[in-house]
């Protein structure tokens, strides 16, 4: 399955559950906005998930239960990675957010255990509840100097 260049966004729901899908599973650099569970236990796997450097708004729970995600970037463009975005992606290892990024919605990595490496943008103001529970390989969480609140 492909996404053809051109497509802007990907609607709420979208590919959720579907099982189909084998191999990896490009999104081209056109998209701007992911909606809520677009992609939730949809069954793909990307060794190296780059979010399109153009993507704007992630929806709710975009990713939740993508077992099939090994490493993951989330480019600046995205302010806020909101709640539940990635809960459940039990096969993620590495996380990079760049820099731009502000909130880390509550439980948005929850569930993550194979999680060991996750570098924070350095425009981190908040970070939500239960946002890393769960990630119990999780070995170093540098917060950064901007850091406002935690858990609220």
């Amino acid at each position: 399955m492909e996404i053809g260049e051109g497509v802007t966004s990907i609607g709420k729901n979208a590919f959720a559950g579907m099982t189909a899908v084998q191999g990896a599973f490009p999104l081209p650099s056109t998209i701007q906005a992911i909606g809520a569970s677009a992609f939730e236990n949809a069954g793909f796997y990307s060794e190296e998930l780059n979010l399109p450097t153009g993507l704007r708004e992630l929806g709710t729970a975009a990713f939740r239960g993508c077992d099939g995600i090994v490493k993951l970037t989330i480019p600046g463009g995205v302010k806020e990675i909101p709640d539940s975005a990635f809960y459940n992606c039990g096969g993620i290892t590495v996380v990079t957010l760049k820099d731009g990024i502000e909130e880390i919605g509550g439980n948005a990595f929850n569930g993550c255990n194979a999680l060991q490496s996750l570098k924070l943008s350095e425009n981190i103001k908040e970070i939500g509840g239960y946002a890393f529970s769960g990630c119990t390989h999780l070995q170093r969480l540098a917060l950064t100097e901007g850091l406002e609140r935690i858990g609220a």
